[in-house]
């Protein structure tokens, strides 16, 4: 007497839903590269002053990143404060001077008008400023990339070009 074997086809296909799923789970967790902390396109700095007049000045100023249409009035803001002058021709001060403002100008929204005329003015304060506001801008585009097995930042800009792997034929 054969026994007659019997399989049931629902439980043989939930039971590989299941396996695909748990493959899944498992490829995406050990392929999502961890990612470092994202950074707000606005970010409010509090600033304080203390001004040559004998005022101490403070404000909140919002630094925002520049999109495609701001950055080229920041060129704009540029040549506007050289007077059609090639930045170029500008020396180093002068020249930083310059492109300081723009940034400031255009990457801090509603700046207020103690600290443009300032600023203008004290290359300490358009420094500090100045680097507050590209460290934002950096922190911004570094924000989304991945952290290397090493715990280090990998590159945000990558590229893979297999032919350049290649080692090319010997020359007969």
């Amino acid at each position: 007497m054969s026994k007659k074997l019997s399989v049931d086809l629902r439980d043989i296909a939930k039971a590989a839903e299941e396996e695909v799923l748990a493959s899944k789970l498992e490829e995406t967790s050990s392929t999502t590269a961890e990612r470092y902390p994202l950074t707000a396109r606005e970010v409010a700095i509090s600033l304080e002053y203390q001004a040559p007049d004998g005022v101490d000045y403070s404000a909140d100023i919002t630094s925002i990143i520049l999109d495609g249409d701001a950055r080229q009035a920041k060129t704009r803001v540029l040549a506007q404060l050289t007077r059609g002058l090639n930045p170029d021709n500008l020396g180093a001060e002068d020249r930083y001077r310059a492109e300081a403002l723009s940034r400031l100008v255009t990457q801090v929204k509603d700046a207020p008008e103690w600290l443009l005329n300032f600023a203008a003015e004290d290359l300490e304060l358009l420094v500090y400023v100045t680097g507050l506001l590209v460290e934002h801008e950096t922190r911004y585009f570094r924000g989304n990339t991945t952290k290397s097995k090493e715990g280090e930042g990998a590159g945000r800009v990558r590229a893979t070009i297999p032919a350049f792997n290649e080692t090319p034929a010997p020359l007969s």
